[in-house]
């Protein structure tokens, strides 16, 4: 028996929605012709589900729709090919009627039994079976073991009656629910959740500029809290018991997982992470154990957590928590049934600040008692709290929770339709003071002062009292004590002024750190040599300024060099700038843009071609370094900016060569001399006439300066890495197809 659990495309003209995994399905506006949401939520149920099957040898085959960007012409041909006998599609109220007609579709594309799952069948079952004859089974809320079960009734022909949580038809044409199926209460005995069928890059969470790609997790079950407008707890699993896995458990699976995807961060996006304080420090300390070397972040209740608890998930490596704040009235909280206390909330908010975690606040408009007044109360305390980011939404009740069937006794709900449903932009409600357009006013007007704010702090904090934009540098170091003095005196001199100046030294031995110490820098210290990539990365994180420049220690830079590099960001849409790079005692310029086979005029002219330009000393934008997932760690020494580049290129990114900055080399370096080798050997990046030349000149470089690197600097030890770096890219250049295909042709996204 061959079964397909699907996750469809939700396409509704330029809005792209997101169901499976998110408690909250809404849908968001994209640019024309954009296939992926900002958002992908991985979706947990289906993943497990198709993992029990996988474990009972059922051939399965799970397909995100949404994740993969398909259309539903393509999600339809996608899944008919693969012959199934059971298509098992998860559904949402706001989504119903696509989810609906697509099921339809693939009933007769596949021509197999079509079963639904997801809350809102699960609330509206025998109407949703009654009313579309082509829906065969409807599995109520958290239905791994469910679907499981029918799988196996269905193969050996044993009456559908026993099967707990199933609702479905006879053949009489009457429709049967069974009793619902209880809660799972060893989670344990799930096998982890299936990823091999999925994109698993593209599934992000972009809150708090966490690293990406980033591993969405779950490591608890539950929710002990009764807020009457939660649709997971009472629909998803028809009860309010909390579960737990075992930490070694959790901490097994993320180990896994980010050694088999490489995974940057973590996330675990537990209804309730951090109930239990014992629980919580044993798993930071196995995540400690294992030193992993990734940040993480959390779904946290603010009022739930104390100053050692989140301590000790610092010290684990967590950098961001979600708080769910819904309201600045402690009494509109409390009629919710969320009741958290919002002066401990405060406290947990100051906290995080003063450890230096960022943290993420949700507001909620809407709820009972809601006026004007108290929303007005809600921005004011969004904005004062200063979260890094924040999410503001409209409360939209949905089918099956408490809150949907207070307004639906009072004649509230004011929606026409389910496709309705979504908060991120309507409201399907009024309350006893507030009409339907007053709640959309007040999203939008949240929104705007947001905004506000925002720019308001970019002002203050990202640009000098000259009007210029702010700028942290960064230098990235190991055994740099022969040439950082001059290196850092060069900074120093730069007619524009350098904001923040970061040392990210990679554990050197001589005296690179004292020498830093002299100066006005900020220091930070790898235990050991982690590579330039993972080096880049951590001041990329520390940054706190939105243009980060980056200087190699063996480097000094002209007194104008930021000055001239700031300038090509008067087009907003450059995200990145470099320019030329001179060795300091020869004439020839050291830059690879003065290869005589290209085919423009190098010379002094500026060159705005992005497929040809993947910078050496650079200035880039955070925000687009975040977006695009950071530096590739696996590129110790070399090529990292050359990947970087590229990915920036394919994601639609432009990046500017500037001939004015300039920078000298102070001293003869053999990585600059295999980087320089690289770029005229990406021959799928050069017009189609000089690919055949670049692609012997390849060998001719490659070879050549393999030759002189282990005739002149094998004492240093430097070449292993070298060695290593540039025949990994030309084995990709050249073999790893798939590599290409993953990382480059379509962005990581």
């Amino acid at each position: 028996m061959r079964i397909i659990l699907g996750n469809p495309p939700w396409r509704i003209g330029n809005r792209l929605g997101v169901r499976a995994g998110s408690r909250w399905p809404f849908t968001m506006e994209v640019t024309d012709g954009t296939r992926l949401p900002p958002y992908i939520p991985f979706p947990f149920f289906l993943a497990y589900a198709a993992a029990v099957l996988e474990r009972e040898r059922f051939p399965v085959m799970l397909i995100d729709g949404i994740a993969e960007g398909l259309t539903e012409e393509e999600y339809l041909a996608k899944a008919a090919a693969f012959n199934p006998d059971l298509v098992l599609h998860e559904t949402s109220t706001a989504s119903i009627a696509t989810d609906l007609r697509i099921a339809q579709k693939i009933k007769e594309a596949a021509y197999a039994r079509v079963a639904l799952a997801g809350p809102h069948v699960s609330v509206l079952t025998e109407r949703i079976l009654k009313e579309n004859a082509f829906v065969d089974f409807i599995l109520l809320g958290e239905y791994e073991l469910t679907l499981l079960d029918l799988c196996a009734h269905l193969m050996n022909a044993t009456p559908l009656g026993e099967v707990n949580g199933l609702s479905f038809r006879k053949p009489d044409g009457t429709i049967q629910t069974n009793p619902r199926r209880p809660s799972l209460k060893d989670l344990d005995s799930l096998p982890w959740p299936v990823r091999h069928f999925l994109p698993m890059e593209r599934y992000r969470d972009a809150f708090c500029d966490m690293p990406h790609p980033m591993l969405q997790m779950w490591a608890s079950r539950g929710c002990p809290y009764k807020c009457i407008f939660c649709l997971w707890p009472d629909v998803m699993y028809g009860d309010h018991e909390y579960r737990t896995r075992d930490p070694k458990n959790v901490v097994d699976e993320v180990e896994y997982c980010q050694k088999k995807y490489g995974f940057k961060s973590f996330y675990f996006d537990d209804d309730t992470f951090n109930l239990g304080k014992a629980r919580i420090i044993t798993l930071c300390r196995e995540i400690k154990k294992r030193n992993l070397g990734i940040p993480w972040a959390a779904m946290c209740r603010a009022d739930a957590i104390d100053e050692e608890m989140l301590r000790q998930m610092k010290d684990a490596g967590l950098i961001a928590v979600k708080y769910g704040i819904e309201s600045a009235s402690q009494r509109i909280v409390n009629a919710s049934g969320k009741k958290l206390d919002l002066k401990k909330a405060e406290k947990a908010i100051e906290l995080a600040r003063k450890l230096g975690i960022r943290f993420h606040l949700t507001f909620t408009f809407g709820l009972p008692g809601e006026t004007s007044e108290t929303i007005k109360k809600t921005i004011d305390y969004a904005l004062e709290k200063d979260p890094d980011c924040l999410q503001f939404s409209l409360a939209t009740p949905f089918p099956g929770t408490e809150y949907h069937e207070r307004l639906k006794k009072t004649g509230n709900i004011v929606a026409g339709s389910w496709e309705e449903y979504d908060g991120s932009g309507r409201s399907v409600i009024q309350t006893e003071h507030l009409s339907r357009e007053d709640l959309e006013h007040w999203l939008s007007e949240a929104y705007r002062l947001w905004g506000e704010h925002q720019n308001k702090k970019a002002v203050t904090k990202g640009v000098t009292a000259a009007g210029l934009q702010k700028v942290s540098l960064y230098i990235p170091c190991y055994n740099a004590a022969k040439t950082l003095t001059p290196c850092l005196e060069s900074v120093l001199a730069q007619s524009y002024p350098v904001d923040e100046i970061l040392i990210v030294d990679d554990g050197s031995p001589d005296e690179t750190v004292a020498i830093a110490s002299r100066y006005p820098v900020k220091i930070i210290r790898h235990p050991k040599n982690l590579g330039l990539a993972a080096s880049r990365n951590t001041a990329f994180r520390a940054a706190r300024n939105e243009f980060v420049a980056a200087i190699d220690a063996d480097c000094v830079i002209d007194t104008n060099w930021l000055e001239n590099i700031m300038k090509n960001f008067s087009d907003p849409a450059v995200v990145g700038a470099c320019g030329r790079l001179i060795e300091k005692y020869q004439s020839a310029p050291a830059d690879a843009w003065r290869a005589t086979y290209m085919p423009q005029h190098w010379g002094e002219e500026r060159i705005r071609n992005p497929y040809f330009l993947f910078g050496t000393d650079n200035i880039y934008k955070k925000s687009s370094i975040i977006e695009i997932g950071l530096y590739n760690e696996c590129f110790k020494t070399n090529f990292e900016d050359v990947d970087m580049g590229i990915r920036l290129t394919k994601a639609g990114k432009t990046f500017i060569y500037d001939p004015l900055p300039i920078a000298y080399h102070l001293k003869r370096d053999t990585a600059l001399s295999v980087m320089r080798a690289y770029y005229r050997w990406y021959s799928p990046n050069y017009p189609a006439p000089l690919s055949a030349a670049a692609l012997a000149h390849r060998f001719y470089i490659y070879f050549g300066d393999l030759l002189r690197m282990l005739k002149d600097d094998c004492r240093t030890g430097r070449e292993r890495f070298l060695i290593i770096d540039t025949t990994l890219w030309l084995y990709r250049s050249f073999v790893d197809t798939k590599y290409y295909a993953r990382n480059i042709v379509s962005p990581r996204l």
